[in-house]
C-alpha cells in the first residue's frame, strides 16, 4: 500500500528508507488510510506527511491519532507544526490543548496571510530571513494564545503580533490603492451566490431572497459581518504589500462599508433561474387560487411574471 506513496513522494520517504520493514501490515494500511484522508482534505504536504510518518514510526496508536485529528482543525495543521517546532514547547500530552488552539487560529485566512507575510520577498535580490529562528518569538505568541478563550481575541492577538514581522518594501512600485468597498462587494457577491447555489426548497429560496433584499436596501448585519470579515481582511492584506493596518483598523473599515446599503448587488436574474424556481412559483400561484374567486387575479412579482413568460416560449 505504501509503495504508491513512496513513488509519488520520493523526496519525503527518502528520510524513511526502512519504513516498510519497521511498520506492521496493519500499521501500513492505517498509514495509507491517513495519507489518503490528508490528500482528500488537500493537506498532504511535506510538513504534514513528515509529522504523520513520525507518529507511526514512534508507534503511536492509530486510535490515538484519530482522536488527535478529530480535535484539531486540519487546515491549520501545517502552519501550527511550523510555529510549534520553533518554540520551546514539546509534543507532550499536556501541550495538546495549546497545539489544538494553534491549528484553529492558523486555519483562519487572515492569520494565514499574516503568518506567511513574514517570509515575503520583494525582488530577486531579497534576502529572506526566518524570524522564527529566534525561538522566543514563537514561544511568546503561543503562550499568549493559550491564555485566551475567545477565538476573536486569539485571531486579533495573533495578527497584531505578526504585523511586527511583516516586511515593508523599500520601493514605491509596490504601493497600490486598495478599494475596501470593492473588496467587501466581491466577498458579498461570493457569499450571496453561495446562498443561491444551496437553495433546495421554498424556505431556502425565501431566506436567500430576503437576505439579498436586506443587503440591497439596508446594508449588512453583525452576523453577516462576522461571516465575511476575515475573508475580506485577508484579501486586502494579501493585495496591499505596503499594509500597515492592525486588526482593529481592518475590522473598522470593513464594518463601515458593510453596514451601508449595497445597491450594486443584483441577484434577481440568478434567483429567477435557480433549479426548481418555476415549480415553486407555480405552487405558490395555485395556492392563491384555492382561496380566491375565479375572477380574481392574484398579484405576482416581476420575477414570477418573467418565469411564467419564459415558460410559454
Amino acid at each position: 500500500m505504501l509503495k504508491k506513496w513512496q513513488q509519488k513522494y520520493p523526496e519525503i520517504f527518502a528520510y524513511y528508507p526502512n519504513i516498510m520493514s519497521e511498520l506492521t501490515t496493519d500499521a501500513q494500511n492505517s498509514l495509507d488510510a491517513m495519507l489518503t484522508y490528508f490528500m482528500e482534505k488537500k493537506q498532504l504536504n511535506t510538513t504534514n506527511t513528515h509529522f504523520l510518518l513520525d507518529l507511526y514510526l514512534n508507534e503511536v496508536d492509530f486510535v490515538a491519532i484519530q482522536n488527535f485529528l478529530s480535535k484539531i482543525v486540519i487546515s491549520g495543521l501545517n502552519d501550527a507544526l511550523t510555529l510549534f517546532s520553533h518554540s520551546h514547547f514539546t509534543y507532550k500530552k499536556e501541550h495538546f490543548n495549546t497545539f489544538a488552539i494553534l491549528t484553529s487560529v492558523l486555519a483562519n485566512p487572515l492569520c494565514q496571510i499574516i503568518f506567511d507575510a513574514r517570509l515575503r520577498g520583494f525582488s530577486d535580490y531579497s534576502l529572506l530571513s526566518e524570524p522564527l529562528e529566534n525561538y522566543e518569538i514563537a514561544h511568546s505568541i503561543i503562550q499568549q494564545l493559550s491564555k485566551l478563550n475567545n477565538q476573536e481575541e486569539q485571531v486579533a492577538v495573533f495578527f497584531d503580533f505578526f504585523t511586527d514581522y511583516r516586511p515593508f518594501p523599500a520601493s514605491q512600485t509596490y504601493t497600490v490603492e486598495i478599494d475596501i468597498a470593492m473588496e467587501v462587494e466581491s466577498e458579498l457577491r461570493a457569499y450571496c451566490q453561495a446562498k443561491i447555489d444551496t437553495i433546495n426548497n421554498k424556505h431556502d429560496y425565501l431566506r436567500a431572497k430576503q437576505l439579498i433584499e436586506k443587503i440591497n436596501t439596508k446594508g449588512g448585519s453583525i452576523d453577516l459581518f462576522n461571516e465575511i470579515k476575515y475573508k475580506v481582511a485577508s484579501a486586502i492584506e494579501n493585495k496591499d504589500m505596503c499594509s500597515a493596518r492592525n486588526y482593529q483598523q481592518h475590522m473598522n473599515a470593513i464594518h463601515q462599508v458593510l453596514m451601508k446599503h449595497q445597491f450594486e448587488l443584483d441577484f434577481e436574474h440568478k434567483l429567477q433561474n435557480f433549479k426548481g424556481a418555476q415549480e415553486m412559483v407555480t405552487t405558490q400561484m395555485q395556492g392563491h387560487a384555492l382561496f380566491m374567486p375565479s375572477s380574481y387575479k392574484a398579484p405576482v412579482s416581476e420575477m414570477e411574471n418573467n418565469l411564467v413568460a419564459n415558460s410559454n416560449h
